[in-house]
């Protein structure tokens, strides 16, 4: 077995090697606590959205955002942040300027939004972004191909979608054990369905190529890159 201490590691230096990757307009799906922020290579990123269901984890990302990048200048989220429709306000949003909902935040020219909101109807434009990162996070959203579907709408021809998951493995045997248990380990893993296929969804995306893939802790974990076809 795995000792807790090798996995957090293991998780870490995945975290970071996903994070660093990322450049341009960048949108981490499900953002949680902000456990990325201090890993991405903010040189190499234009505008950054972060998107969470919970207005708590917003405010500590926020936090996490003004004590690890200097010069940040956070504001708290208002209220929540339900549609958007195609008009300038939602051109707004994209382009970090600000919104009812949202925390805007300036690093160094950088502009830094954060938004209270579903990853299975993003309030934000088709085409908008060159990287959609997703960590962890896929295996408890209720409606995984949705979201992902929505992923692929908001990257720009040419972006990057980039995810760290848990998946079934491509182990026979231990991916029949997950396929059997995930619906007794969910409700003891904070909803974690840790039987899903995620390459397999990723596969079935239409206008997407998978340009890397790699497998860890026994096929348990699975890094992926994907990019939307098209001419940027």
């Amino acid at each position: 077995s795995i000792k807790p201490s090798k996995l957090h590691m293991l998780c870490a230096q995945l975290f970071a090697c996903a994070a660093v990757q990322a450049s341009g307009s960048v949108l981490e799906i499900a953002v949680g606590t902000g456990l990325n922020i201090p890993l991405y290579d903010w040189s190499a990123i234009t505008s950054f959205t972060g998107i969470d269901l919970s207005q708590g984890m917003l405010a500590q990302v926020a936090q996490r955002a003004t004590t690890t990048i200097p010069e940040a200048n956070i504001t708290s989220p208002t209220k929540q942040h339900s549609t958007i429709d195609s008009s300038s306000d939602t051109q707004a949003i994209a382009h970090g300027s600000g919104a009812a909902g949202s925390t805007v935040g300036v690093r160094q020219g950088v502009p830094v939004l954060l938004l209270q909101a579903s990853v299975n109807s993003l309030p934000l434009p088709d085409n908008s972004y060159d990287v959609v990162l997703d960590t962890f996070s896929l295996c408890v959203f209720d409606q995984p191909e949705a979201a992902l579907s929505e992923m692929v709408r908001v990257l720009k021809p040419g972006g990057r979608l980039m995810l760290l998951e848990h998946s079934r493995s491509d182990n026979p045997l231990l991916g029949a054990y997950q396929g059997a248990t995930r619906s007794w380990v969910a409700p003891i893993s904070k909803g974690c369905d840790w039987g899903q296929d995620v390459p397999g969804m990723v596969s079935r995306l239409p206008g997407m190529f998978v340009s890397s893939q790699q497998r860890h802790l026994a096929g348990t974990l699975v890094s992926i890159i994907a990019t939307k076809l098209g001419s940027p």
